[in-house]
């Protein structure tokens, strides 16, 4: 009973004080309120008598100015503007801080005609930012106005009236008034000082423990937003800075360290993560203060460089420093290279996701180019914007497709003459949300220059060798050019290819030929390896554009797919028949089988048979499907 009791006197106590403060600050402020209106209805006729005064003042300084604008009348008189900005000087006192005339340009900005400050001065025509609507309804109103702005110790008002001539509002005439009230208020407030001391040291306590258990927020939010091995951002950060910041400040630079898997395969993760560390601080060095770098996954870092610097000379003295570096740990000496692509231009893309794939294509063309390189994006690449810009839809399809597991494969038979089937050839597919099947010539090119296309071949990779596993047939994939001299992607399909237990001449791999081979002795080397761990090459559509008979020669392949234009075309023309002769006679005599593409009659299989390509494929023979049949 007696804690009852005692609860509800801490409870009357309270309201008794709560009551008691309020009805105090209530008076404080109706004194106040009342000390404000006085002198503000004193200051407001002050300054409207004094605004008369110069605006006759000004009246009688242009006269002679006729239909000229105030405007036009002063930018051709510097002498007249300062002898002007002289006078409103002499208006200036302790209370009355600023005096200026503004006007309003043609784009409805705000502009200084004349300033009289001492200091700070504002330049003739220097844009003049209005927060308050009152500037824009002076020129509708044509009334002069006040506006109040009150604060505990002083009292300020911005004095705004209108220039007027011919009926028009040509300029505002603007009084910055301050007063301050600290003297009168701390006679009127000290006897509730030590009561409100008591409330405000609570506020204070309660406002020290929230800083406390924020700066314990922010700490381990920052944590959040750092990688524990680089101390670089993480990607995490990487989306906030950029949901925070604008891109067009910055350009982009795209980073990956040069075969960095055969680190860590030949030395282990410990060195692989002691050299990464070694070459982010290398990158580091080379930073200004306002650059931001963020480890985006694995090897690979994004660099914002502020605009304050030039992003390609930044690119080359991190690329050039890395490759004269060497990291030393006991008996282990490793010599680092980097690839980069630099977008110096992020503001030409319509958004922060494009700037960053444009970036991605040049480190890309840096790797198909022979890598340790820089490769910078120009103006003179427009167009590539402009393809950047329509394929961002279709690399976010390709991209919800992976991860929703929607990624298929259609199956192609390849057969013999006898009419058996000798394999399959995989065409990759997605699944759509509304469950239409989406063929590769609608998203494939959007991709090349990505790392969804990289992510996008690794899962074709899985689905061939899962086939080759559960179907217990042999399957053909295809790869172009740059994928086979693509350290990540080869070595990934050649793990996964010593890792099956059904693999006797189970995968083939088809180069598709008609990209041009830049260097043949590169992907000599990957097809060497491809053939250690069983697995056959074959040159897709030969004949159909840069294939000489020199490949032949210089790759070691396993089969030729004759280009199915040339096929088609063998029936009825003469010349078309003798190439695809040629191709198979030199195939034959080179201990290669041939595959004729685009069988899509009784009268072209009968044709290719009789002319002894090996392997037929088409639509006469079958249509691709989803499943193996």
């Amino acid at each position: 009973m007696v804690g009852n009791q005692n609860w509800k006197i801490i409870f009357a106590v309270s309201i008794v004080v709560l009551a008691l403060i309020y009805i105090l600050d209530n008076f404080i402020s109706e004194t106040e309120e009342l000390m404000y209106k006085r002198l503000e209805s004193s200051v407001t006729s002050d300054m409207s008598s004094l605004a008369r005064n110069i605006d006759i003042l000004l009246e009688d300084k242009t006269i002679f100015r006729g239909n000229q604008s105030l405007f036009s009348y002063l930018s051709s008189s510097l002498s007249l503007r300062k002898d002007l900005e002289r006078d409103l000087n002499l208006f200036i006192t302790q209370k009355i801080k600023y005096l200026y005339l503004v006007y309003q340009d043609d784009t409805q900005r705000f502009r200084y005609l004349l300033d009289g400050s001492s200091e700070d001065k504002a330049r003739f025509n220097q844009k003049f930012d209005v927060e308050n609507t009152a500037y824009e309804n002076i020129y509708k109103t044509k009334k002069e106005f006040a506006i109040t702005q009150k604060g505990l110790e002083n009292l300020s008002i911005t004095y705004l009236y209108p220039i007027i001539k011919n009926n028009e509002v040509e300029a505002i005439l603007v009084f910055d008034f301050s007063s301050a009230f600290e003297y009168e208020l701390r006679k009127i407030i000290a006897p509730l000082k030590t009561m409100f001391m008591l409330i405000y040291v609570l506020i204070g306590v309660f406002l020290i423990v929230t800083a406390i258990q924020t700066l314990f927020y922010y700490q381990a939010r920052k944590r959040s937003y750092i990688d524990e091995l680089t101390g670089c951002y993480n990607r995490q950060y990487l989306r906030y800075f950029l949901d925070t910041h604008d891109i067009a400040n910055y350009q982009i630079l795209m980073i990956d360290f040069d075969y960095f898997k055969k680190i860590n395969d030949n030395y282990g993760h410990d060195v692989g993560d002691d050299v990464l560390i070694f070459c982010t601080k290398i990158i580091k060095y080379f930073l200004a203060k306002e650059d931001k770098i963020f480890r985006y996954g694995g090897e690979e870092f994004i660099v914002l460089i502020h605009n304050s610097s030039k992003a390609e000379d930044t690119a080359q003295e991190i690329r050039t420093q890395i490759e004269k570096q060497y990291y030393v740990r006991e008996s282990v000496h490793i010599n680092m290279t980097v690839s980069i692509g630099v977008n110096p231009i992020p503001a030409h893309a319509r958004n922060t996701s494009q700037a960053i794939n444009i970036a991605d294509s040049m480190l890309y063309k840096a790797k198909v180019q022979g890598r340790n390189r820089v490769v910078v994006y120009d103006s003179d690449m427009k167009i590539n914007i402009e393809e950047i810009h329509s394929s961002s839809h279709n690399i976010h399809n390709v991209v919800e497709a992976l991860n929703d597991d929607r990624v298929i494969c259609y199956f192609h038979k390849i057969i013999d003459k006898s009419g058996v089937v000798h394999k399959y050839e995989a065409l990759v597919r997605y699944i759509a949300k509304d469950g239409i099947v989406v063929y590769p010539n609608h998203f494939l090119s959007d991709i090349t220059h990505t790392k969804v296309y990289t992510d996008l071949t690794k899962r074709v990779i899985d689905i061939c060798v899962k086939t080759i596993e559960t179907e217990k047939v042999a399957v053909s994939m295809n790869l172009n050019v740059n994928d086979l001299c693509n350290y990540v992607l080869l070595e990934y399909l050649i793990e996964k290819v010593q890792n099956m237990k059904y693999k006797d001449a189970a995968l083939t791999v088809e180069i598709l030929e008609s990209e041009k081979i830049e260097n043949m002795s590169e992907l000599g080397v990957s097809i060497q390896k491809l053939h250690s761990c069983g697995v056959k090459v074959a040159i897709d559509d030969f004949g159909s554009g840069y294939a000489n008979f020199n490949y032949l020669v210089e790759l070691n392949v396993d089969y030729i797919k004759i280009d199915g234009y040339l096929v088609e075309n063998a029936v009825k023309s003469e010349k078309s028949r003798e190439i695809v002769k040629s191709i198979i006679d030199l195939a034959h005599q080179m201990q290669m089988k041939t595959i004729a593409e685009f069988v899509s009659s009784k009268e072209i299989q009968e044709m290719m048979e009789s002319l002894g390509t090996d392997y037929l494929q088409g639509f006469y023979i079958s249509k691709p499907s989803a499943d193996i049949s």
